[in-house]
């Protein structure tokens, strides 16, 4: 069967202005503005954003905010106050008057009610907050960031930005890798280049010899299965998976082109299924190619191509990856019409069934609420949409991405194209980010279904997606870094970041 690509809590309310907390502090919850204490604080002493009912323990560290002319002309120190801090990282004990901050570590476990009260009994201490961490405010430098790429911050791009830039290292060892089974990418576009993944062996290798053993003979950045050679560049003037790729994960803040998912230390893996063939892909390769991103350590495949009908092999190597802990994305289709048992589309539509799958539908970049009219729809088939049209002025104005470039002419460009095709890849760029972004906070790997669980749980729901996507459910990069920084803080407590 051929395969064809889509181109188409505080939970308590404490009464505080967060904005007037120390320095190297802040709670980023909602408060009710009313008379406050100069350092934020009111009655209260205790301020910070917690989940209601979430117990204060002696495994996070918090910042108190104290009077230094109370500590000295009392002879007191927090030591041997009423709470009796188990850690304290800052002397206060340092000659001037008005208020300082250390970070501390509590003495057991309390409630918020039962540590407010508990400070009553310590005189010399202002407040107690969270140790949240704070981050860098910029923005990625790209030539069509901020008026080309509308798609990006109507899924909350701009405003988690800092939080992923903040978290990872620029040299960090840790990689994540998305394999891109489609019509091949320019590895030598100036906007993926750098993103590119590279098998070490074989680039240092021997040519015509397989280094690595991995069965197949010179694959540097991955292969094509179709023509069954190493170059996995595209064969054809249809440049479909270039554009793909750099929805994914184009080099981001280089100064150049687009931004992407690729905020750092994501790679793209080129499979080319297609060949030079326009007919479509085979079932055979597309599972090939799913086979080769796992075993070479693929963490995310985006697969933006399918076709009406099951594809029972397809289904079987699909489980196989996902099991091997790999996350499969794939495009609903460009039909335009409702999948169901019965009007089935593949592979998509076995996301349905596969925890760690996810299956793509296309929304308004401009109108995140609207479905692209092209966009295949079902509320239980497809779990989540993305950007994959820019409705302005009642004319699409599509995608912007990477395309062209040639070696000889050293010409490449940017286009626009719209479909399922475009709006996948962006689930599985967020995937990656998610992944990596763990990866660095918590020194683990998400499993797949801890993966499609984040991203659909942290959606944006739009009610008037509701009967056309599963729960209405629209990706948001904002949510998904909030739940991703609580999550962090709760297994590993830590300081405020400094610049």
């Amino acid at each position: 069967m051929l395969l064809t690509p889509f181109l188409w809590g505080c939970g308590k309310g404490f009464e505080a202005l967060s904005n007037q907390v120390a320095a190297n502090s802040q709670c980023l919850a909602t408060f009710v503005k009313t008379a406050v204490h100069p350092d934020g604080f009111t009655k209260n002493k205790v301020l910070v954003d917690n989940q209601l009912g979430e117990l204060l323990d002696e495994n996070k560290e918090y910042v108190a905010t104290v009077d230094r002319a109370c500590l000295r002309n009392a002879n007191n120190t927090l030591q041997s106050g009423a709470l009796k801090f188990k850690k304290i990282r800052r002397s206060l004990m340092a000659v001037g008057e008005g208020h300082a901050s250390t970070v501390v570590s509590l003495n057991g476990v309390y409630s918020e009610d039962e540590l407010n009260e508990a400070l009553l009994d310590e005189p010399c201490v202002v407040g107690i907050s969270e140790n949240k961490r704070m981050h860098k405010l910029a923005l990625p430098n790209d030539t069509y960031f901020s008026a080309n790429q509308k798609n990006l911050s109507s899924i909350g791009y701009n405003t988690s930005y800092y939080f992923y830039n903040s978290n990872l290292p620029v040299n960090s060892a840790n990689k994540v890798i998305i394999a891109i089974i489609d019509d091949g990418v320019n590895i030598n576009h100036p906007d993926l280049k750098a993103n590119m993944w590279v098998n070490e062996a074989e680039k240092n290798g021997i040519a015509g010899v397989d280094d690595d053993k991995n069965g197949y003979i010179d694959d540097k950045n991955g292969y094509d299965f179709s023509t069954n050679i190493a170059d996995p560049n595209h064969k054809t003037e249809e440049h479909h998976g270039s554009h793909v790729a750099g929805l994914a994960a184009a080099v981001t803040n280089n100064g150049v082109g687009i931004s992407s998912m690729a905020i750092r230390n994501i790679r793209i893996m080129a499979l080319n299924v297609f060949g030079s063939a326009p007919s479509g892909a085979t079932t055979a390769d597309v599972s090939e190619a799913i086979n080769y991103a796992v075993a070479n350590g693929a963490k995310v495949i985006n697969i933006s191509l399918g076709t009406p009908g099951s594809l029972p092999v397809i289904r079987s190597t699909i489980q196989s990856a996902v099991d091997k802990g790999v996350v499969v994305v794939a495009a609903s289709g460009n039909n335009g019409e409702q999948i169901t048992a019965d009007n089935f589309y593949s592979p998509s539509g076995y996301a349905k069934d596969i925890s760690g799958m996810l299956s793509v539908g296309a929304s308004d970049a401009s109108h995140p609420g609207n479905l692209c009219s092209f966009s295949n729809y079902s509320s239980t088939y497809v779990e989540i949409s993305a950007p994959g049209c820019n409705i302005v002025s009642g004319s699409d104005n599509k995608i912007l991405s990477t395309y062209f470039y040639t070696e000889v002419e050293r010409n490449y460009n940017y286009v626009y194209l719209s479909g399922t095709s475009m709006a996948s890849p962006q689930v599985a760029g967020a995937a990656a980010l998610a992944i990596l972004t763990v990866r660095e906070r918590e020194n683990r790997w998400m499993l797949p279904p801890e993966v499609e669980n984040l991203l659909v749980t942290s959606a944006q729901i739009q009610s008037s997606l509701s009967t056309l996507i599963k729960d209405g459910a629209g990706l948001n990069l904002r949510v998904v870094a909030t739940t991703l920084e609580k999550q962090g803080d709760n297994n590993n407590p830590s300081a405020c970041t400094q610049h």
